[in-house]
């Protein structure tokens, strides 16, 4: 299943092999994250394709990988075998071959287990059977290394009991243990040091080292790296022991403390295994603690160890890093820094619970109100619960001051996650009548605890359901460009939401599945989850789903239909311009389409003499092709032209064109009644407007009662040239006549007029564009006597 509790995509294989993530769809490679196995078969998960990288069997129902060997989202290859099938050997990882220990060294021996493999058996010389496994390790204090000598390690696998045909071959591996060397002379606690003298009186094997960063304090800190790389990875499975030099501890309450940061493969305890050791007066190393649930590439302070059982002995610690094996290595390692041991006790907790760190000392919680503090400092606190299958329950934490609680609902077997939050709640739909615990512990374990991170925690059923509503998108014909980038809901609950999924189907109901987005599981910031258009197909009939959890397991679901998504651009050709113009009136016209989600209009940018585009129209409706420009002669004209759709999807495209310098006509000046020259009859004269605005006046003695035509035929295509009577005063306008509307060459404005009486009378030209200007302008004008018809 791709997601945990069986939720999510499933695949279903029969008996057989499954080399690559490729045969395991829909789920797909590494996407794994819950399994359910049949009664009479083993199935085997592997990390890699072909069968390769880790290995882990499965003859029961998991639901949660995280916390497995294997874990979550890791799966690229499977095989399945029936129930009763031989397993496959292990193959030996940790120590290597030929390796060599000091006397007392407490080890972690790792293997790789065979297919099918549901159970290991291990041995060490002298010690004997170490009991079945069903981990890929065992873990020994010193006593692995308690004889001198060449010694050997033993596993074999067994997939089910009683038939002999169940159990591999064993698999076996030789190390040697050499002598201790006598320890340093020891120092008297109290003892600090923050890495920045001399670190001679410590030990440091494997890839242990000083280096410059990262460091708490001060310029310098121990970390497990190699100096070539900065990381752990040599290929192969690795260890490394980091030891303080001998302490004496005078008398009780003295108290290990220090300040560590860590970069890994993860904080779960199955691989990088950092663990804390301690050795007393020259003997073996025993496991004290081992860090785990921690953040990553954060300094934080190391949980109080409390040494009083020491009192008048001399100890050693010891920082033991593990790789396990040689997969995701790649990281910067496990820093250590300002190592103490001092007279501070731990702070007093007033936990009534403790020590309840384990599911096996975990507290009862029934249907009453309990009041309990995470200690300082590493303080986890285990509750165990009794549900029946079907019922939804919910563990609450309330009452929180310094705590920020990080929840976990566990499963039967006191290890699988079923559902965690740091929200302060965490609930489930119980699949299975029986035993479930609830783990609490600080964000920031193990760095935190105290009197201040007291807590309530209390036990309810929960059946009320979720509500749900969309916000973005909100309504259907929406188009998701055109929207925020990211997906928001509504989501509440009076229990508390504990996530919300988000999907996506196309506009292909036929032939498609609801896809998933996103799940959002922190409530702090709103319940959204981001979203490229891009990584969805276009269609006018897409559809969001979002579907709410409560911490019981109720659901919600809210669906949003008829969204679009347009991708695609306009298409768009705006009509080239000659490369030199001798009007300065630029007719600029287009064409564009958009066959998905409309056009939405256009919007025009000019650029004059190749300085900035600067916005000229930018709100033209969806169904303009043209507009007019006047330019000044004598400049350089670029022209960019925008389409959008209703998508907001936009195209573009450029023009340009040089408007010639303006060449004045031969009759200027002559743009006023007092310059007006004479103007014959039948005797055309041919004007320009140059430069913009400009007036041709012309004179003509007229006989009254005779009738005269007077003319302006263009002779240019931007030559749209108005005709004023004027009377001899120079003022008063008698009659005015403007050019048709599509006029062309040869044609234009015209005045047919009876002179009243004899005398001078002016005629006034000029263009209808008052910025027209140029060679293209020009015109005839002429004065006629006639006649005048007008047809019907």
């Amino acid at each position: 299943f791709a997601e945990i509790n069986f939720g999510g995509a499933c695949t279903v294989k029969d008996v057989g092999d499954y080399a690559s993530g490729a045969v395991l769809a829909p789920v797909g490679g590494d996407k794994a994250a819950s399994i359910r196995v049949g009664a009479n078969v083993i199935a085997t998960l592997y990390s890699e394709n072909d069968f390769l990288g880790r290995p882990e069997a499965f003859g029961a129902d998991d639901r949660n990988l995280r916390d497995n060997p294997i874990g979550a989202g890791d799966t690229s290859s499977l095989r399945v075998a029936g129930r009763v099938s031989a397993p496959g050997p292990a193959e030996l990882l940790w120590p290597a071959g030929g390796a060599t220990f000091q006397r007392g060294d407490a080890l972690v021996f790792f293997w790789r287990p065979g297919v099918s493999a549901l159970i290991s058996g291990s041995e060490v010389d002298h010690v004997g059977p170490l009991g079945d496994a069903h981990l890929p390790y065992k873990s020994l204090d010193g006593n692995a290394t308690g004889t001198l000598g060449s010694q050997k390690w033993y596993v074999f696998e067994r997939s089910c009991e009683g038939d002999p045909v169940c159990v591999s071959d064993w698999r076996e591996r030789s190390f040697t243990v050499a002598a201790a060397p006598a320890w340093p002379a020891a120092v008297n606690a109290p003892y600090s040091d923050g890495i920045e003298g001399g670190v001679s009186s410590w030990s440091a094997t494997g890839f242990w080292r000083v280096t410059t960063t990262p460091v708490a304090g001060g310029t310098h800190a121990w970390v497990y790296n190699r100096t070539e790389t900065a990381t752990y990875n040599d290929g192969s499975p690795n260890a490394g022991f980091l030891t303080s030099p001998p302490v004496t501890i005078p008398a009780a309450g003295f108290s290990l403390r220090f300040k560590y940061w860590f970069d890994g493969e993860t904080a779960n305890p199955h691989w990088d295994q950092r663990r804390i050791q301690i050795a007393v007066d020259g003997g073996n190393y025993v496991n004290l603690y081992q860090l785990t649930d921690d953040k990553e590439r954060v300094w934080q302070s190391g949980p109080f160890i409390d040494l009083s059982a020491y009192a008048g002995h001399t100890i050693r610690v010891r920082f033991a890093f593990y790789t396990g094996d040689e997969y995701a290595n790649g990281n910067t390692g496990w820093a250590i820094d300002d190592f103490q041991i001092t007279a501070q006790s731990a702070p007093a907790c007033s936990d009534p619970g403790e020590s309840n760190n384990t599911a096996a000392t975990a507290t009862v919680l029934g249907g009453s109100t309990l009041g309990a503090q995470i200690c300082p400092a590493g303080d986890m606190d285990y509750y165990r619960i009794t549900a029946s299958a079907g019922s939804r329950v919910i563990a609450r934490v309330e009452g929180t001051t310094a705590l920020k609680p990080y929840m976990e609902l566990i499963g039967t077997d006191g290890s699988s996650v079923l559902a965690a939050s740091d929200g302060g709640s965490v609930g489930f739909q119980i699949p299975v009548s029986g035993t479930y615990y609830v783990k609490v512990r600080s964000a920031n374990h193990p760095s935190e605890g105290g009197t201040d991170h007291g807590y309530t925690i209390r036990l309810t059923t929960d059946s009320d359901i979720p509500t749900v509503s969309w916000v973005t998108p909100s309504q259907s014909g929406q188009f998701l460009s055109a929207l925020p980038a990211n997906l928001v809901v509504n989501a509440s609950d009076g229990g508390g939401v504990a996530k919300v999924e988000i999907f996506s189907h196309s506009s292909d109901w036929g032939g498609s599945n609801w896809t998933a987005v996103c799940t959002d599981t922190v409530p702090s910031d709103g319940w959204s989850c981001p979203l490229n258009p891009a990584t969805l197909p276009e269609g006018t009939a897409l559809a969001f789903q979002a579907r709410v959890t409560d911490w019981a397991g109720n659901q919600a679901v809210a669906i949003v239909w008829g969204i679009a998504n347009d991708r695609t651009a306009p298409a768009l050709a705006v009509t080239p311009l000659p490369a030199q113009q001798d009007s300065t009136v630029v007719n600029l016209t287009w064409t564009a389409s958009d066959s998905f989600s409309g056009l939405a209009g256009f919007a025009v940018q000019t650029r004059i003499d190749g300085g900035a585009w600067v916005d000229w129209l930018t709100n033209l409706a969806p169904d303009a092709r043209a507009t007019v420009y006047a330019a000044q002669p004598g400049h350089a004209y670029a022209f960019r032209v925008k389409a959008f759709d209703r998508a907001g999807n936009t195209a573009q495209a450029e023009v340009s064109t040089t408007i010639k310098s303006c060449t004045p006509d031969g009759f200027e000046s002559d743009s006023t009644p007092l310059l007006a020259k004479e103007i014959f009859m039948g005797v055309p004269q041919r004007h320009t407007s140059c430069p913009s605005g400009d007036s041709d006046w012309v004179f003509f003695q007229a006989t009254g009662g005779t009738t005269y035509l007077i003319r302006a035929l263009a002779q240019g295509p931007t030559s749209w040239a108005v005709l004023e009577l004027v009377a001899s005063n120079g003022t008063t306008v008698l009659l005015r006549a403007y050019p048709p509307a599509t006029s062309m060459i040869g044609q234009g404005a015209a005045i047919c007029w009876i002179a009243p009486r004899s005398g001078v009378y002016f005629v006034r030209a000029y263009s209808q564009d008052p910025l027209a200007a140029g060679d293209e302008t020009a015109y005839d004008l002429t004065v006629s006597t006639g006649y005048c018809g007008f047809l019907p």
